[in-house]
C-alpha cells in the first residue's frame, strides 16, 4: 500500500474494497498451502490463474513442476514472481506473495492484450500501408 498513490481518503477506501479481499484471499491460500500442501490448486484458485502464472514463470525463467499443481506449487511460483528465493528453510511470506500477485495481474493484462493480436495502442493510429 505504501507505493500507491492515494489523492485523499475516498481513493484510500476504494483501494482497501478491493485489495482487502484479495490480500485475505492471497493469506489464506498461503496459509492452506502450508497446512495441505498437496492439496491440488485448482480446487483454491480461479481456472485461469495456473494457466497465467505457468506462462508468467516460462516468460521469467521461473521452473515449473513437472506434475498437476498443488496449492503450495501455486503459492511458492507466486511468490518467486514478487522476489522469493526458496529455501529449504523459510516458506514465503505474505509481501512477495502480493508483489507476485500484482506482477502476475500486471503480465496478465499485457499477455491479454498481446493475444489479443490489436496493433495499435489507446490513441495512437494504425499508418496505412
Amino acid at each position: 500500500m505504501e507505493d500507491e498513490p492515494f489523492d485523499n481518503s475516498r481513493s484510500f477506501r476504494r483501494f482497501l474494497a478491493v485489495a482487502g479481499p484479495v490480500a485475505t484471499h492471497l493469506v489464506r491460500g498461503r496459509e492452506q498451502a502450508r497446512t495441505a500442501p498437496a492439496a491440488p490448486a485448482e480446487a483454491h484458485v480461479e481456472a485461469a490463474q495456473p494457466a497465467l502464472l505457468k506462462e508468467a514463470c516460462r516468460f521469467h525463467g521461473i521452473a515449473l513442476p513437472r506434475r498437476a499443481w498443488t496449492l503450495q506449487d501455486f503459492i511458492v511460483r507466486l511468490a518467486q514472481l514478487g522476489g522469493y528465493e526458496r529455501r529449504p528453510d523459510r516458506a514465503p511470506g505474505w509481501l512477495v506473495i502480493w508483489r507476485g500477485w500484482r506482477r502476475l495481474q500486471e503480465f496478465g493484462a499485457i499477455y491479454s492484450y498481446a493475444q489479443s493480436g490489436r496493433k495499435t495502442g489507446r490513441g495512437k493510429r494504425s499508418v496505412p500501408e
